[in-house]
Order: structure tokens, then C-alpha cells, then sequence
């Protein structure tokens, strides 16, 4: 059996009988689908800003591909619409690692899953869910922008629509080199001097902004839940204060890293490929939370394998 199999029946496993009821009372109740109207918004919002405000007109010869910005030569009025503004370059390009962080310390520090007066089976459940839920997004992401088999599924539609790899080291060659023109992924194509022309980009930013926000706001509201009759004592010690400045230090780091994936996904939409392209990237992002988030509220079988948070 997989490890991913082995996490997710693991954390399916029913309550021991020993374990006593509790009910979970979450801080913020759960949030209806239609919240993840946010997203199309901000997409809406975007774009129509950077069809109004003339310094968000990008030049006719600048690309929309996505990841790539305005040459340095253009010098971007804006700082976000430059490829090395600090927050593209070390937050977006290396999000999955804010994002597991981020995860990992809402695991660690709050109550839902550490509260020692829960039964060990009931810890042992929300824990395993929580990380079948972050093992199927990671999976998502994985497949969708790094790996399918080879290329990831961003690339492979790229290529299937006519996308290839060119040459821009000579501006009005015309053809593409032949050894760029074997090239399969975006990455290795900008690494060989080469530009991504001529197909359907999908947005891998928007998706995985999408993506890891949406996944770090919904886990923030299961980890919120506490036990309401099974709270720990309130005057313990000064060990009991430590420990609650270190849950509400977690859960600020946890809004500060969705915050931000939904501002960069707002400077994508502002500044960063077509409308279609940002649409699909939003598609993807959307159908895959929906899948983990909103479905086991509806299909009980999909809910005893991957829970609902705070569940």
C-alpha cells in the first residue's frame, strides 16, 4: 500500500470506543462554495484595472506569457510587474514551500489537532485527514505545473495547442532552432535562451495561487475549532500563555501567507497573461479545491477519507 493510501484510510479510521464525545466548535464557521467567488472576482478585478489605468497597458511587444514580465529595458512602471520584484522571486517562485510551512505549523501548535485532553484515535483521525487533504493538493500541484508523466499538464497543453520553443537570442530569425524545438517544458526552455511561443499558456501562477490560498484559509478555519467540552483550564500556567501566543503566532503566519498568494494573484491578474489564459489557470486551481474542500460535504464516502476540516 501507498504512503498517500497508508495517510488517508489511516486517517479514516473510526474513533475508539473509549474515546467519549466531543463536539467541535469552530471559531469561524465553514464556508459556503460560493466564497470561492473571491477568486473570479479578484481575476475580474484585475483585469479590468489593467484595461483602464494606462500605466498597466503593457507595450505591443511585451509577452503575456505567465512567469514572464516586461524586459528590463521596458522599465515597468510598476514594481510588481517586474519578473525580480522580492516577493515573485522569493515567495511565488517557491510557494509550495511557504505553503508547507505555513500547513506545518497550524499542525504543530493548535488545538484541533495537539489538545491533550482529546482522545489519542480523535487526534490521530483530524491529524491524518489534514495530511491526506495536503498530500491530494500537493498531488495537484505536482501533476498540474512540475510533472505528468513527464512535462506537467500546463506545458503538455501548451504544446498541444501549437506551443514551442524559440529562439530569442535573434530577433526576426524567424524559425525556431531545431534543438529548442524538442524542448517539452517552459523552464528548460527559458534555460536554453529560448522564449515559450505560440500556444495556450495556462496561468501556472494563477492556479497555484488559487490554489494554496484557498488551501491554507480553509485549513486555518478547521484549526480553529475548539473543543467545547473538552477545554483545557485557562488559568494553567505560564507554560499554558507561552503556548497560546505560539497557536495565535501560527495562525498569523498562516493569513500572512494567504494574504499575500491573494495579493501576487491580483498583480498576476493585473499585469500577467491573456483573460483565457488566467480563466483556465482559475478552472483548474477551483476544480481541484472543490474536489478536496466542498465535495465530502455532499458525498459521505469521499468525507470518511479525506474529512472536512475541523471535523
Amino acid at each position: 500500500m501507498s504512503y498517500t493510501n497508508a495517510v488517508c484510510l489511516n486517517g479514516s479510521a473510526r474513533k475508539s470506543s473509549s474515546a467519549g464525545p466531543t463536539s467541535s466548535r469552530p471559531l469561524f464557521p465553514p464556508p459556503p462554495p460560493l466564497s470561492l467567488a473571491l477568486y473570479p472576482l479578484t481575476l475580474l478585478l484585475g483585469s479590468l484595472f489593467s484595461l483602464i489605468s494606462p500605466t498597466a497597458r503593457p507595450p505591443a511587444n511585451t509577452s503575456s506569457s505567465p512567469g514572464v514580465t516586461p524586459n528590463s529595458d521596458t522599465s515597468p512602471v510598476n514594481y510588481f510587474a517586474r519578473k525580480g520584484n522580492i516577493f515573485n522571486v522569493y515567495f511565488v517562485k517557491v510557494g509550495w514551500l511557504w505553503t508547507t510551512l505555513a500547513f506545518l505549523s497550524l499542525l504543530l501548535t493548535q488545538p484541533a489537532f495537539n489538545n491533550r485532553l482529546l482522545p489519542p484515535a480523535a487526534r490521530l483521525k483530524r491529524v491524518g485527514r489534514a495530511i491526506c487533504r495536503y498530500i491530494l493538493v500537493t498531488i495537484a500541484w505536482l501533476l498540474t505545473t512540475q510533472w505528468f508523466f513527464g512535462p506537467g499538464i500546463i506545458d503538455r497543453s501548451f504544446i498541444a495547442t501549437g506551443g514551442k520553443c524559440e529562439s530569442s537570442i535573434e530577433p526576426g530569425s524567424g524559425g525556431s532552432i531545431s534543438e529548442l524545438a524538442v524542448i517539452l517544458t517552459a523552464t528548460a526552455c527559458k534555460a536554453s535562451g529560448g522564449a515559450w511561443t505560440g500556444g495556450h499558456d495556462v496561468s501556472g501562477h494563477v492556479f497555484m495561487l488559487v490554489l494554496t490560498s484557498a488551501f491554507l484559509l480553509l485549513e486555518l478555519q478547521g484549526a480553529s475549532s475548539v473543543e467545547s467540552e473538552m477545554e483545557e483550564p485557562k488559568d494553567r500556567n505560564q507554560y499554558f500563555v507561552q503556548m497560546k501566543l505560539v497557536e495565535k503566532w501560527s495562525r498569523n503566519f498562516t493569513l500572512a501567507v494567504g494574504g499575500l498568494s491573494w495579493w501576487m494573484l491580483l498583480m498576476t491578474a493585473i499585469w500577467f497573461h491573456t483573460w483565457l489564459e488566467k480563466v483556465t489557470g482559475l478552472t483548474l486551481a477551483l476544480g481541484a479545491v472543490y474536489t478536496i474542500y466542498f465535495l465530502p460535504r455532499t458525498l459521505t464516502p469521499w468525507r470518511n477519507i479525506v474529512g472536512i476540516p475541523g471535523g
